[in-house]
């Protein structure tokens, strides 16, 4: 009771100097400047639709019932960054949303952070994830750290975890990957568990039929074919390349 009074007061008194409004224990999202503690109510992205760019954060559940994301399957293609630079523009953006708590929605899009744990039925893109996320089709964070689970996948631009999914991409990725397909395409460390595994520059274990690194790998590579251009450690597996031999069964490379 006592840290539940500390932080209303704390709240009270943020919301009076930025000149912020509180709510409890229900509101909507699409209000300028507000705290919500409780239960927040949303229905699309606010920026998009009322191109209002101030912060709402909700402290408790937030739930989204959106159109947006019950069509969100129909997207061309993810949203999440491909670079380094434009990972940077799109994180130097101020978030018209944060979540701490619970988030459930039919696809939450937008300059969202979530702290805590987010469910959505179909897809969601988030600016930050930090916590455990669970989505039916794709989850498509620019930062996250935590669990990530997609019925079809994930793609992050930079994560720190366990990626559970169908296919599992990542730019820069430290964890695990767990799938039928997995990639790395800038820098990784940790293991990738699936059918095919491919990366750039990666330190850890590969483990699934096919195992490539197109750049230099630290590590071992366990599967029917291993291929790695710049090898540091050791291939097991039917067969095995490296940029100093191929060869069956076991192959090693420790020097260029």
């Amino acid at each position: 009771m006592i840290l539940l009074a500390l932080f209303a007061t704390t709240l009270v008194a943020q919301a009076q100097q930025e000149k912020r409004k509180l709510r409890a224990p229900a509101w909507i999202t699409h209000s300028k400047n507000v705290d919500i503690v409780g239960l927040s109510l949303a229905a699309f992205p606010k920026d998009i639709i009322k191109n209002d760019t101030t912060l709402t954060r909700t402290f408790g559940v937030r739930v989204e019932p959106s159109i947006f994301g019950v069509f969100s399957f129909i997207i061309p293609k993810s949203p999440v960054s491909t670079t380094q630079d434009s990972f940077e523009k799109t994180l130097a953006q101020a978030p018209t949303e944060i979540i701490y708590g619970w988030n459930f929605s039919t696809g939450t899009f937008g300059e969202t952070y979530v702290n805590g744990f987010s469910a959505s039925l179909v897809m969601q893109y988030l600016y930050r994830m930090n916590g455990i996320s669970v989505v039916g089709m794709t989850n498509m964070v620019e930062s996250g750290n935590g669990i990530f689970i997609g019925g079809f996948g994930n793609d992050l631009y930079k994560g720190n975890g366990i990626s559970l999914g169908l296919g599992n991409l990542g730019h820069r990725y430290n964890g695990i990957q767990i799938g039928m397909w997995n990639s790395i395409r800038t820098t990784g460390h940790g293991l990738q568990l699936g059918l095919e595994n491919l990366n750039q520059q990666f330190k850890g274990v590969q483990t699934g039929i096919v195992n490539i690194s197109h750049e230099r790998m630290y590590g071992i590579q366990v599967g029917l074919w291993n291929d790695s251009k710049d090898l540091r450690g050791i291939q097991l597996g039917l067969w095995n390349k490296n940029g100093k031999r191929s060869l069956p069964f076991i192959n090693w490379q420790f020097k260029s």
